[in-house]
Formats: structure tokens, sequence, C-alpha cells
């Protein structure tokens, strides 16, 4: 047993190789979670009790625990509650217990009974019927993959009448397998390692890194400004199976300001509209020779000038070259086509 009666660490903060220590200092935080360990001090005795509260400070701590009317329950999952704040992003939800076994830590959690709320309206007067668990991965704790085991709830709304699953704050996504913390870090870490990389770091899969990161680009190139954009350049790319995409980017900065499905003027979409509206006066559009850009742009933006670019330009003129070339040998009769052929003259 401790000598001043502190609770066990390994019981509050069950981080790996963590063993023989106990919360040496609480703090008063002005919210929720009242009682925060602070600092974390060798067990001399090296056998900590969980509960063990004897002498002053023992005294004062059981003191505390009145005033706040907490049983010893409810100060280990104040910690607990208090951790998952702290490392993972997550409030409104009790901590139940950990799961050690095996080479993932999962702790289970509910919502609190007053942190209900409907996913359309926003009420409070809702209903919560149990409808089973979901798997959440998060930050990891010490060197072990962490996960939430989440108890769900169907939400039946006595304000709106909407009977919907609750949503889960803490996630970027309705569907999302990894909490906000975990993919805030992935993208982080995304400019300095590969997606099959992080997914073997953290032991995700690969699928959910790429998604991770696609769902932060929408997200981040939701809106683009178009204020300013002077030169645009048009092309297609070729995505497979008789699929494209037009792309139209600034040719000044770089950065794609539209992305439409299929190629011709159909593809452009509202972007003319959306240059208009933020004041874009365009003085140049570059694309290929296709037929259904040059009239979207005599349309769309009549002031500009149109420029072709050098590739489409030589390979027309080649394409000319060739038909020519065809024609004038079909013309020659046996005796002239013997005498190329002999020459050397390709037809």
């Amino acid at each position: 047993m401790c000598q001043r009666g502190f609770f066990d660490v390994p019981c509050i903060f069950p981080l790996p190789g963590v063993r023989d220590y106990r919360v040496g200092r609480y703090a008063q935080v002005p919210w929720r979670h009242r009682l925060v360990p602070v600092e974390a001090r060798p067990c001399l005795s090296g056998a900590c009790t969980p509960w063990s509260l004897s002498s002053a400070c023992g005294a004062r701590r059981r003191t505390v625990m009145r005033k706040e009317g907490m049983d010893r329950r409810a100060v280990l999952v104040i910690m607990s509650n208090s951790m998952l704040f702290h490392t993972q992003g997550i409030r409104g939800f009790d901590h139940r217990r950990w799961d050690w076994s095996g080479d993932t830590a999962t702790a289970f959690v509910v919502r609190q009974s007053d942190r209900f709320r409907c996913s359309s309206c926003g009420s409070a007067d809702v209903t919560a019927t149990p409808v089973g668990e979901r798997i959440v991965r998060g930050m990891p704790v010490g060197t072990k993959p962490f996960e939430l085991n989440v108890r769900m709830h169907r939400l039946k709304c006595h304000h709106c009448d909407a009977y919907r699953m609750e949503r889960l704050e803490f996630l970027p996504g309705p569907h999302s397998h990894i909490t906000r913390a975990l993919e805030r870090t992935v993208i982080e870490l995304r400019t300095e390692m590969s997606i099959s990389a992080i997914a073997e770091y953290f032991r995700l899969d690969w699928r959910t890194v790429r998604n991770a990161e696609k769902e932060h680009l929408r997200r981040k190139y939701r809106s683009v400004n178009l204020h300013g954009v002077a030169r645009i350049g048009i092309d297609e790319i070729h995505i497979g199976r008789s699929r494209y995409k037009t792309v139209v980017r600034d040719l000044v900065t770089g950065a794609v300001l539209h992305v439409g499905d299929g190629r011709g003027a159909d593809a452009l979409g509202n972007l003319s509209q959306r240059l208009t509206a933020a004041g874009a006066v365009v003085e140049t559009v570059a694309m290929d020779m296709a037929a259904g850009y040059g009239a979207w742009a005599r349309e769309a933006l009549p002031n500009a000038a149109v420029v072709y670019d050098h590739f489409h330009l030589i390979k027309l003129m080649n394409e000319k070259l060739d038909r020519i070339r065809r024609r004038t040998v079909e013309e020659l009769d046996d005796q002239q086509t013997a005498f190329l052929k002999k020459n050397g003259s390709c037809c």
C-alpha cells in the first residue's frame, strides 16, 4: 500500500510499460472532469493498491469526493474520460472498461445520457435505443494500436419525429473508421511518407489512408477562389474505359480551377458563371483544337484570346502532310511508283 494513499496509475492511465507509479498530484479543472492527474511519482513500496486512501492526503481526497458527490468508480471514469479527451479528442462519452488482450488496446465507451442530440434538429428530447457496437481506430496508446468500442444507439426525436442513428462527433464523417485525431495525424505525415508506409505504421488498411487523404482534399478544395484569374488552360485527360475528365487550370499559379466529367462544352458546366461572379477577367484561354472547347470559349469568354497549344498544331500539320502524301502516291502510275520504290522513297 502507498504510504500517502494515492491511486494506482495503471488503473487510471493504463499505458503499456508503465508500472509501479502512482498519481503524485491532481488538478481541478473548471469543466465536467473535475479531478485530473497531472503528475506521476514512483511507488516506493513497490505494490500500489487501487483506491488505497489513507493519511492526510487520502483524507483530503475523500473530502473532495464527498463534496463532488462521487464514489470511487466515478473518479475512475472521470480520469479515463479525461485521457480520452486529451489524447483522442473525444468528449461526451463515459469510459466503461479496457481490454488489453492481444496486440490492440480497446476502450469500451458509451455516450453520457444527457449528451444525446437529434442529428436532424439538434433537440435533446430524444429516446435512445441501443442497437449494437461500432469499432473505430484512434491514436496509438503507447506502443499499442488503439480501438474504440462504441455502444451505438438509434434516436427517436420527439420534436421532429426523426428516427436515426446517433452521430459520432469525433469522427470526420458518418462512415469513417478512424477518429479525427488519427486522420489529422495521417494527413500531416502524408507529406513525408507514402500511403503504404503510413498504413503499415498505424496498422491500417491502405484504402483507409487513401480515403482519408481524398476526403481531406475534397474539403480543402471544395471552394476555389477564382478572383484575379487571367490565363487559363483547358484540356482533357483519359482515365480508362473511354472515360474522360476535363481539367481547367490557372496557367500562372498552376492551381486546378475546375474538373468536369467528360469532354467538350458540357464538361465545363457553370465555369463561366463562377468566373463572372468572382470578378475574373480572363485574357487568354489555352486549349487543344477540339471544336467543343473553342465554341465554349467564343460564347463564354468573347474577349479572351484563344491560344492553341504547340503539340496539337504540329500534330495537325503532320496529319495534313500525311494526307497530301497519300493522295499524291495514289495518283502515280505504275512506272512512277516503281521508280520511287527503286530510289528508296517511302510511299
